[in-house]
């Protein structure tokens, strides 16, 4: 099973996870459409992706498989 966010709120449930990771029962994968904080404040209002970045170090090192989902892609 697989895990859809966007959020960085995924690595409340932290814990759970790694536990079922370890079982190769679940992974997460985060979208991360803008790594530009100035892009993703005007795009997303709210969103920042160095947390994002920071949810998948804080998952990967804990063991759980992480994908990330490059999605959408905005032309400019």
């Amino acid at each position: 099973m697989t895990v859809t966010t966007k959020s960085f709120l995924v690595t409340r449930d932290l814990d759970l996870l790694a536990r079922l990771a370890a079982e190769r029962l679940v992974g997460v994968a985060l979208t991360i459409p803008f790594a530009d904080e100035a892009m993703a404040r005007l795009m997303e209002r709210g969103t920042e992706p160095a947390k994002r970045f920071e949810a998948i170090e804080r998952l990967s090192q804990a063991g759980v498989p992480v994908e990330v989902l490059v999605a959408p892609i905005i032309q400019a």
